[in-house]
C-alpha cells in the first residue's frame, strides 16, 4: 500500500482503470465459459438421448418383426403337418396321421421354399429331443438329423410347456429362432416344432446403423447383453467385459 501511495498519479490512474478493466473481463469470460461449457454439455446430452432413442426404437421394430415372421412360420409349419392329422408317436416315430414325420423333409422343405426359413421337427426321446426333420445343413452338408436340441429349450418347451424365442447357434449359424412343444391328442408333448432365420438378416440393418452412428468425433456406440459379453462393438464384438465395474453396474441396474 505504502509503495501504491507513493507512485506519481497517473501510474495510480493507469493502474486503477487497468484493475476496473481486467477484473470485469476475467469474471465476463469465465461465466461466458461456463454457460457455453453447460450448453455443449446439454447439445451432447441431447443429442445423445436422441440417438440412443432412435436406436431403441429400431431395435423395438427389429424384435416386433422378427416375432411376426417367426410366429407367421410357425403357423404355416404346424398347419402343413396338421392337414395330416393329429400328431403321435407311432411305431417309435412321430406322425400327423398316417403322415410319418421321420426323415421325411417335404413339409419342411416347403417351408423354405415358400418362407425361407429354416425348418425342424424334434422327436422327444428320454430327456432330450432329436432332430428327425430338418432342412438345417451340417458342417459336413448332410442334414442335421440326429442332432439334440439344447438344454435351456428342452427345459423352456418340453418342461415348462412354453413356447422359446431367443437367438441360437443352430449347427454352427447363428439365427433367429423359435421353438413351440408337439402336444398329441391326450396333452402330451412329445416333440418340438422348429423355425428360424439368419440373424443377419433380422438385425443385419439394425447392427450397421448402431455401428455407423457417431457421438462427437471419436464415440460410438456399442451394445452389451446381461453376461456382458459385446453382440455390436466396431472392434470387440465377441469379448467379454463381465469384469469391469461399469460394466457389473449396468447389470445391476437393468431392471432399475
Amino acid at each position: 500500500m505504502n509503495r501504491f501511495n507513493s507512485m506519481k498519479i497517473g501510474t495510480k490512474i493507469l493502474i486503477i482503470c487497468l484493475i476496473l478493466v481486467i477484473i470485469p473481463s476475467l469474471v465476463i469470460g469465465s461465466v461466458s465459459y461456463i454457460i457455453a461449457s453447460g450448453a455443449i454439455n446439454d447439445q451432447v446430452d441431447s443429442n445423445l438421448v436422441t440417438l440412443t432413442n432412435g436406436i431403441q426404437s429400431m431395435t423395438s421394430q427389429s424384435y416386433d418383426l422378427s416375432k411376426t415372421k417367426l410366429d407367421s412360420d410357425l403357423n404355416l409349419l404346424r398347419n402343413r403337418f396338421a392337414e395330416y392329422g393329429a400328431p403321435s408317436i407311432t411305431g417309435g416315430k412321430i406322425a400327423y396321421g398316417s403322415h410319418v414325420v421321420n426323415d421325411n423333409f417335404e413339409v419342411v422343405d416347403s417351408v423354405e421354399a415358400d418362407m425361407g426359413s429354416k425348418a425342424t421337427v424334434f422327436q422327444k426321446t428320454g430327456t432330450t429331443a432329436i432332430r428327425v426333420s430338418t432342412n438345417v445343413i451340417g458342417a459336413d452338408g448332410k442334414r442335421a438329423i440326429g442332432t439334440e436340441v439344447s438344454g435351456p429349450v428342452y427345459d423352456a418347451v418340453v418342461n415348462k410347456g412354453q413356447t422359446y424365442y431367443g437367438t441360437a447357434d443352430v449347427v454352427g449359424k447363428k439365427m433367429v429362432v423359435a421353438y413351440e412343444p408337439i402336444k398329441n391328442a391326450r396333452g402330451e408333448i412329445i416333440g418340438i416344432l422348429f423355425v428360424g432365420v439368419p440373424e443377419d438378416n433380422v438385425y443385419g440393418p439394425l447392427k450397421q446403423e448402431i455401428l455407423s452412428s457417431k457421438i462427437g468425433e471419436n464415440g460410438y456406440l456399442y451394445v452389451i447383453n446381461s453376461q456382458g459379453t459385446l453382440l455390436i462393438h466396431p472392434t470387440q464384438t465377441g469379448e467379454n467385459m463381465g469384469d469391469e465395474d461399469f460394466v457389473k453396474q449396468m447389470i445391476a441396474d437393468k431392471n432399475s
